[in-house]
């Protein structure tokens, strides 16, 4: 828990020794006072805001508080000399918080954390006991400050059928019952053979699931379809335990049961959701037990994209009420357009309703669309430069997409080459130009390879190819279009032209004389040109 800086002053109890030197007028000697004694007998503030909530999935009690505002470091000397050169040293006012619990035999000390902690988890408890629980804070001489107390937390079991929530109206749960039999299975013919006998007696038993009954070896376990209780009448589980406990009954002929669990099941759709949209349902526990001993404890989790909590714990007494809500935020997936399943997992101390799984699901359709990179070039040529002149080109990077495009870009090869950037996030529709810089210090020819890697799902990865030449300042260079011109067949008396293209791709210019020998129909436009860097001249032929 982070605080701001404090400056607490020490008081006397907190003194300390200290020796004083004074000189005595008549005989001028000095004379040394005795170290002053001091004991520390100040107790450290209290904590504050204690709170103690149930897990009955363990069970455990979890212990939280605001820290003693005396839990905090601060300079003290480690000597008597109290100078500019003395030595100092940090200490704190709060080495632990003691941890207490009343069991109904009164507070006892089960525990201690360092400074600093707030909060402390009780994996000891038992079921079916009511607790009762003190924080202090002591400091490292035994002081402690005054206890902080928790309401009461109860771990006993609630009343039978408190546990059922009032779920939105579109969520219907429903009950799956298993019934495992210790069966020794040793060959696929055993696993039928004893699969089809309990499955017989159980239809005679519940002929409304005829047909309807599934069979897996481990034993083998039985496997109930989910059913919607009627609260009027007994459940299915107790109608099963009723059977199991007739010694008159059918399944007394089927071998021993190991197991006899259920397991409530139900599904929540939140439907459409709109860019931006939070949708909220709520699920409510009322108490009508008469007990008040028997405080219904709920325990929730979810798991899922989206998904999220107004609490994980209701404590509820007898003739009262709690709720939760369970959330889904289009903003916290970022509106990406897509479905998003999660799961509910609400636990509570009703022996009928232990836990209950409710399935959950929502889309986004008007959303945003997955990042989408596009890229403006594959490669990137720069010709012939000039030695140690650098020269710019560049290439764009673009989010085609709605969500942000992620992008990093890793540059290998000859080190005449530079890029702007290494890395860019691009929102829906933006782009970036990245500069790549060539700047040759000898007169060869170089590469290099930019790798671009993007949260694209489609388009993860791509190459940028790098080349360019180095030449030295000062001397042109000539490039030809063709080294060689062929008219093919011409009418006789007939003239048919052909084009040459001389260029300068060096750094002066270049002076060029052009010298026609053979047969004398051929002629040519231009006798001598000079080109200027990077110009060029189109001779006719």
């Amino acid at each position: 828990m982070s605080r701001g800086k404090k400056v607490v002053l020490a008081s006397a109890g907190l003194a300390l020794a200290v020796a004083f030197i004074w000189a005595n007028p008549a005989s001028a000697e000095l004379t040394k006072s005795g170290v002053v004694a001091s004991a520390d007998d100040q107790a450290p503030a209290a904590v504050t805001e204690l709170t103690a909530a149930a897990d009955i999935t363990g069970p455990s009690v979890e212990l939280s508080w605001v820290q003693s505002e005396t839990d905090l470091k601060r300079h003290s000397p480690t000597s008597l000399d109290l100078t500019s050169q003395g030595t100092f040293g940090h200490v704190n006012d709060v080495s632990a918080y003691n941890i207490r619990r009343d069991d109904g035999t009164g507070l006892q000390l089960i525990d201690s954390v360092g400074a600093g902690e707030s909060s402390y988890t009780d994996l000891s408890v038992l079921s079916g006991v009511i607790y009762t629980y003190s924080v202090t804070a002591a400091d490292a001489a035994g002081n402690e400050s005054e206890a902080v107390v928790s309401g009461q937390i109860s771990l006993k079991p609630a009343d039978p059928g408190t546990g059922v929530p009032d779920a939105p109206e579109q969520v219907e749960i429903a009950t799956q019952v298993t019934l495992v039999f210790d069966v020794v299975i040793e060959t696929p013919e055993d696993l039928d053979r004893e699969c089809a006998n309990a499955i017989a007696v159980l239809e005679g038993i519940f002929p409304q699931f005829a047909g309807q009954l599934t069979c897996a070896e481990g034993s083998i376990v039985i496997t109930f379809p989910e059913t919607v209780e009627d609260p009027e009448e007994p459940s299915l589980i107790e109608q099963i335990e009723d059977e199991l406990a007739d010694p008159d009954s059918p399944i007394a002929t089927l071998a021993p049961v190991l197991d006899l669990g259920s397991l409530k099941e139900g599904d929540l759709d939140f439907g459409d959701v709109a860019r931006d949209e939070s949708i909220a349902e709520n699920f409510a526990f009322s108490n009508s037990s008469d007990d008040p001993e028997a405080v219904l404890v709920v325990s929730v989790s979810v798991d899922g994209d989206g998904y999220s909590l107004s609490t994980g714990t209701l404590s509820v007494a007898p003739g009262e009420s709690g709720s939760f809500d369970v959330n889904f935020s289009a903003a916290d997936v970022a509106n990406a357009n897509g479905s998003y399943p999660g799961s509910m997992t609400i636990r509570t101390n009703d022996p009928e309703n232990q836990e209950t799984i409710i399935a959950l699901a929502a889309e986004i359709t008007t959303g945003l669309d997955p990042a989408a990179f596009d890229l403006s070039a594959a490669a990137i040529e720069f010709g012939v430069q000039a030695l140690n002149v650098g020269a710019t080109e560049s290439f764009t990077i673009t989010n085609t997409g709605g969500l942000d495009l992620d992008v990093t870009l890793e540059l290998a090869g000859d080190d005449v080459f530079a890029i702007s950037s290494t890395a860019e996030t691009l929102g829906e529709g933006e782009s970036a130009d990245i500069e790549v810089v060539f700047t040759p210090g000898e007169s060869i020819d170089y590469s290099a390879t930019i790798t671009i890697a993007t949260n694209d799902a489609d388009n993860p990865s791509a190459t940028v190819a790098i080349s360019g030449t180095g030449a030295a300042p000062g001397r042109p260079r000539i490039e030809l279009s063709a080294d060689a011109i062929d008219f093919g067949d011409t009418e006789v008396d007939k003239s048919s032209d052909e084009t040459l293209t001389i260029s300068n791709t060096g750094g002066a210019d270049l002076e060029v004389t052009l010298v026609i020998a053979g047969d004398d129909v051929f002629a040519i436009s231009s006798t001598a040109e000079t080109l200027g860097e990077g110009e060029s001249a189109d001779i006719e032929v």
